[in-house]
């Protein structure tokens, strides 16, 4: 019964009615508008508020994160020699440095000769030298 009320009192309010429902949102908005850039700019010092946003953030080692090692890319088409079998994981020996590996296809012996395949999400990938 309400909501019959008001539905009806807008739908057949006066032009000074709507004026004044105007006013009055357009007043709420502003004040909501000045409130957001008045917070923001007190947290943020004099930052512009594209300059807050996290697509601008820079991951520092120093601040916590932690990269992936690259250095293992290196030797991705050199040969080598697997250290333990590899059922599919295991160690392998590369220009005198160990790595832990995995076999592509098929087990790998320990001391089988290894041709590095590929390195992917932080492994290296390997085939027995045939």
């Amino acid at each position: 019964m309400k909501f019959g009320f008001v539905l009806n009192a807008v739908f057949t309010g006066t032009l000074a009615d709507w004026v004044w429902a105007a006013v009055l949102v357009a007043i709420i908005f502003l004040v909501i508008i000045v409130a957001f850039f008045v917070l923001t700019s007190k947290k943020h010092g004099s930052k512009q508020l594209t300059e807050i946003s996290e697509l601008q953030a820079t991951q520092k080692i120093e601040d916590g994160y932690i990269g992936v090692d690259m250095e293992p890319a290196q030797v991705v088409g050199q040969t080598g020699v697997a250290l333990t079998d590899l059922r599919p994981s295991g160690k392998i020996t590369v220009a005198g440095i160990d790595y832990d590996a995995v076999a592509l296809l098929d087990f790998v012996a320990a001391g089988s000769a290894i041709v590095v395949e590929k390195y992917e999400n932080a492994q290296l990938y390997v085939k027995e030298k045939k």
